[in-house]
């Protein structure tokens, strides 16, 4: 798969810049969040899998775009 298509149209970043982006979209309700690292890399799965689960966390803990 070219580079630029999985650059374009996957979220990808810091647990932070995910979060934003997430977050811009204003009719979502239900994120479906999906780790492909282990599928590269599998030393870094360990590390990638807690990014998941802090950005997990940090959406839970935020009110939704359509209530603020």
């Amino acid at each position: 798969m070219p580079f630029e298509v999985v650059h374009d149209y996957m979220l990808h970043g810091t647990v932070e810049e995910v979060a934003v982006a997430i977050r811009s979209y204003s009719d979502v309700d239900h994120v479906v969040l999906w780790d492909p690292v282990p599928l590269a890399d599998l030393g870094a799965a360990k590390a990638s899998a807690e990014g998941c689960v802090r950005l997990a966390a940090l959406l839970h803990e935020t009110e939704p775009v359509a209530a603020r």
